[in-house]
C-alpha cells in the first residue's frame, strides 16, 4: 500500500533579528520536496507553480 505524506509549506523570515514563521497556505508531498534547494521535484504543474510561488 502506497502513503502519499503531504505537508504544508511554510515559510520564515526573519528581520533584525526577529524570527516570524508563516504558512503559506500551499501543499506539497513530502517525497517530491528536496531540502537541499528548498523546492519542489519535477516538472509537472503543480510542481512548477509551487517553485514559482517560492521564487
Amino acid at each position: 500500500m502506497l502513503k502519499v505524506k503531504i505537508r504544508n509549506v511554510y515559510l520564515r523570515i526573519i528581520v533584525d533579528g526577529i524570527r516570524k514563521e508563516t504558512s503559506t497556505k500551499r501543499l506539497c508531498d513530502i517525497v517530491r520536496w528536496d531540502s537541499k534547494t528548498e523546492r519542489t521535484i519535477g516538472n509537472k504543474e503543480d510542481a512548477r507553480s509551487l517553485n514559482f510561488f517560492l521564487d
